[in-house]
């Protein structure tokens, strides 16, 4: 992957805003010139909240980290290229199908992803060649499963400890030991020091608070993908067999000990400070992945002019695989015509169809 001054301040202009807002959100890259002192002050971040679009009519909270921390951070990180270092990182493991860097060196946004889980598939959008590739992999790595358990870390960011950072690159047990070494005074290595700086910086963004990172910067996403980079490593040292997007994970399960598996999972996490949120924790049984080729079969009811019977066809089609148990199918489908507006010879039909989703499963479309 290039990675050179300016991937890094693509990186930087772009990853302060959060990715859920609209890619006209980023900084001038010239405020990369004014870089504070590192005393800078301590300021809160502005929070927002955006809508979940479920049927629960959650929010999620989103930060805009204060702009002088951030940059600090930022100039920091590329100084002792942490940045590249913590991206070669998150590549050393084949588990996750969640990327945070594509080949040309961009920031990969979360729709872009389309169709790693049911619960992504829900909120990804792009019509992206990614997704039977992704499918493929799994199926190949379920084979012989008896089982998938899907599990879920409980409020992921939130739980995060910062100053287990110097985890991601040296292990949990080399870290704990600089730390105790820390705090009798003796020398520390120069990984560790540099990482411990890195999470001082990291926390200053959210008034010096231990717990949690800022959902919204990509600098966040970047250090939580890479912490869950080396739990990938301790997973796999268990001899189990899995896949993950982000922090949902899909464990294959080959005989009957599925709480044996799960134990195990928990007591890494829980070394992480982290949990599993045994709520939508749930077990699946073959068949594993019935998935359609949404975009395939989009692009085949796609023409030029809808008559009442190729609209109803098209929206009884995408009806029936969401029903069927392909989650998000009519999302995808709302936010392709989005992206590809159709000519209709019946408005109201159409309307009627939209009513019809956004009264049983609200989503965010813009026509």
């Amino acid at each position: 992957m290039p990675f050179n001054r300016e991937s890094y301040k693509q990186i930087a202009t772009q990853g302060f805003f959060s990715e859920y807002l609209p890619p006209c959100f980023f900084l001038d890259k010239k405020v990369l010139n004014y870089v504070p002192p590192e005393n800078c002050d301590i300021i809160q971040p502005y929070c927002f909240t955006m809508s979940k679009y479920d049927q629960a009519d959650s929010r999620r909270n989103i930060y805009i980290p204060e702009l002088g921390s951030y940059l600090v951070l930022h100039e920091y990180m590329w100084n002792n290229n942490l940045l590249k270092e913590l991206i070669d990182f998150t590549k050393s493991e084949d588990y996750s199908f969640s990327p945070v860097i594509n080949q040309q060196g961009q920031i990969y946004r979360f729709e872009q992803s389309y169709g790693q889980t049911e619960e992504v598939l829900e909120e990804s959008f792009e019509i992206c060649s990614d997704y039977i590739e992704n499918i493929s992999k799994k199926i190949i790595k379920a084979t012989g499963a008896k089982l998938i358990l899907k599990l879920d870390i409980s409020n992921f960011y939130g739980a995060i400890y910062t100053h287990l950072i110097p985890t991601i690159i040296m292990g949990y047990e080399s870290a704990e030991s600089e730390y105790r070494q820390s705090q009798k005074g003796e020398n520390l290595s120069p990984t560790y020091e540099k990482y411990s700086k890195l999470d001082k910086l990291v926390r200053r963004m959210n008034l010096n608070q231990t717990n949690g990172l800022l959902a919204g910067p990509f600098v966040s996403r970047l250090i939580s993908e890479a912490l869950l980079t080396r739990i990938d490593k301790e997973i796999k040292s268990e001899n189990i067999r899995f896949v993950r997007y982000v922090d949902d994970y899909e464990i294959f399960v080959f005989d009957d000990n599925t709480e044996t598996t799960k134990s195990k999972i928990d007591l890494i996490l829980r070394k992480y400070n982290l949990t599993i949120n045994n709520e939508k924790t749930r077990e699946e049984k073959f068949p594993y992945y019935i998935n359609k080729n949404l975009n395939k079969l989009f692009t085949d009811l796609h023409i030029d002019e809808f008559d009442n019977e190729h609209l109803m066809d098209m929206f009884n089609s995408f009806f029936t695989l969401e029903n069927k148990g392909t989650k998000g199918a009519i999302r995808f489908l709302l936010k392709s015509l989005e992206k590809n507006p159709i000519d209709i010879s019946n408005s109201e039909l159409y309307k009627a169809y939209l009513l019809r989703q956004q009264l049983h499963r609200p989503i965010k479309i813009h026509f």
